[in-house]
């Protein structure tokens, strides 16, 4: 079985999480299974990753023949299901966008009793189970047979069978289904559907050089009732709650959305001298926007322990507080001085029955990318910690080396893998080396393939913090300019305006007599292609 067929249903996992999300608020009563159920579809996400990485390295195994047939099973039966939640939402059962209170009661009582009368089973159940099975299925490609073989085979004989049966029961449904519908004209696209940008011209570069082996956003913003606050008794913390400051902002590029993502700094205790404040409180970079997705983020860590919430106000200092969804979820990162270790707390605020933080230390976690999405996991389950969703190419990447920087920065458990160092998507146009603040430091040159956006990175060469970014700029809206990169002799290269975004307290960007931003290259071989590099760019771009 191909890879992207399983990743094709991860996404659709993630689509009809992100759709079961509009019930939280209206069905109020039911908000703690909801909840479950869109947790389950972010987990069922991962598991079909993992086990699509799995075939495609173990598809040789002796075992892999023998559940060939099951993986393609599970896979047959989640399309069944997630096709089902997507028709109660979309239009061609006679459902519309846009939902009264009433109507999404009666549409969560639709989905209730179309999957009790389907399998005498609760949406929730039915999720945790595929999400089980898939764990197992993986389990036998890359573990085998487990200690406790035999009880091990008969759990996974029990969800083969269950999924067998369910799979029967969807087939002779969909038959009769087919039939029902055949009077009604073609099929419309599902309210989920997503929207995929086209692919470009320009190629990028195959091997690395030289030595160095929007969909408007509205639907995302629910409507505040008038007079409605947070709860200011919930946390001990409560300014976290009340918003804080807002973000200084550059001028708005015309229709770019603002409400899924924003930063404040925090309150008391909070770690002035840090570098994070300054790089997410400066103004914010014009938006190169993604496609829009029905995606949103998502918290699906454990509950924050007593113990845990105790050190965290005795032990670290806060850093910065970033808002996702319109302010209905928030990530605090937080820094403890003594051995530089950071931690991210992420607090669902929004609705209020689902009210929750959970926070791990980030040298736990390992992020990837989707999209417009970053996944958090924990590297050793791999199962997802937190999913977050940008509007932009520039906000997700802000977080990303931050991210990086601040994990790297750890005294006690440096974090040595460059396994989540690069951003899926991003292609590498150039990388060559630089004289940066008297370090050598490695430039790199990406354009992401989703959004079109284009920024330079530089970042640790060698040792231990390899590939650990140092600073970022965005040079997207810049590149077009005759006047913007100027030559300087064989090695240096001025460039007009750039701003860098810098992940670290010490370093100092090198800046010429005449204020232009000096890039100083080791070898004249790397300040040609570099130069050649934006020249090629600049003309594929339509910025």
């Amino acid at each position: 079985m191909a890879r992207n067929s399983l990743v094709a249903v991860a996404e659709t996992a993630e689509d009809v999480g992100s759709g079961l999300n509009k019930l939280l608020d209206p069905v109020a009563e039911s908000s703690a299974e909801i909840a479950a159920s869109i947790a389950q579809c972010f987990l069922i996400s991962s598991a079909l990753r993992r086990l699509g990485e799995a075939v495609e390295e173990y598809d040789y195994h002796r075992d892999y023949a023998r559940i060939r047939r099951d993986i393609v099973n599970v896979r047959e039966s989640l399309i069944y299901t997630f096709r089902d939640v997507q028709r109660l939402f979309g239009v061609d059962l006679g459902r519309v966008a846009i939902l009264t209170g009433a109507q999404y009661r009666q549409l969560w009582r639709d989905l209730t009793e179309h999957f009790r009368a389907e399998s005498n089973n609760t949406l929730e159940r039915r999720l945790l189970i595929y999400h089980d099975y898939l764990k197992g299925l993986r389990r036998v490609l890359i573990e085998g047979r487990p200690h406790n073989a035999v009880q091990f085979d008969i759990q996974l004989e029990d969800w083969r069978i269950r999924i067998y049966n369910l799979l029967q029961v969807q087939e002779a449904a969909s038959i009769v289904d087919d039939l029902d519908r055949t009077a009604l004209g073609p099929d419309r696209p599902p309210s989920f559907e997503r929207l995929r940008p086209r692919g470009d011209r320009l190629e990028p570069r195959r091997e690395p050089l030289g030595p160095m082996q929007y969909e408007d956003d509205d639907q995302y913003r629910r409507p505040r009732t008038p007079g409605r606050r947070r709860a200011d008794s919930w946390h001990e913390d409560d300014d976290f709650y009340r918003g804080g400051r807002g973000m200084p902002r550059a001028p708005e590029v015309p229709g770019s959305p603002t409400g899924t993502f924003s930063s404040s700094s925090s309150g008391s205790r909070t770690a002035l001298d840090h570098w994070l404040p300054t790089l997410f409180n400066q103004a914010q970079p014009p938006s190169t926007l993604f496609a829009p997705t029905g995606q949103a983020s998502i918290f699906l860590g454990d509950d924050l322990h007593p113990d845990l919430r105790r050190r965290l106000r005795d032990e670290y200092e806060r850093l910065q507080d970033i808002h996702f969804e319109n302010g209905d979820l928030s990530v605090r990162f937080y820094y403890r001085p003594d051995d530089n270790k950071s931690r991210m707390l992420c607090r669902t605020l929004q609705p209020l029955r689902s009210r929750k933080d959970c926070c791990t230390s980030l040298t736990n976690l390992e992020v990837e990318r989707s999209g417009p999405l970053l996944r958090f996991l924990d590297k050793h389950t791999l199962e997802p910690f937190a999913i977050l969703r940008f509007l932009s190419y520039e906000q997700l990447v802000l977080f990303f080396c931050s991210f990086l920087a601040l994990r790297a920065e750890d005294a006690f458990k440096p974090v040595r893998s460059t396994v989540d160092a690069e951003l899926h998507k991003e292609r590498e146009y150039f990388a060559g080396r630089i004289i940066d603040d008297h370090f050598e430091h490695a430039l790199r040159v990406f354009r992401d393939e989703d959004s079109g956006g284009i920024r330079l990175e530089a970042s640790v060469l060698k040792g231990e913090l390899k590939r650990t970014p140092v600073w970022t700029a965005f040079i997207t809206h810049s590149i077009q300019s005759q006047t913007w990169m100027t030559k300087v002799g064989s090695t240096v290269v001025h460039l007009g305006e750039l701003h860098r975004y810098i992940c670290s307290s010490e370093y100092r960007p090198q800046i010429s007599s005449n204020g232009k931003h000096e890039l100083n290259f080791v070898s004249s071989r790397d300040s040609k292609d570099f130069r050649h590099t934006i020249r090629e760019l600049a003309e594929y771009t339509d910025y």
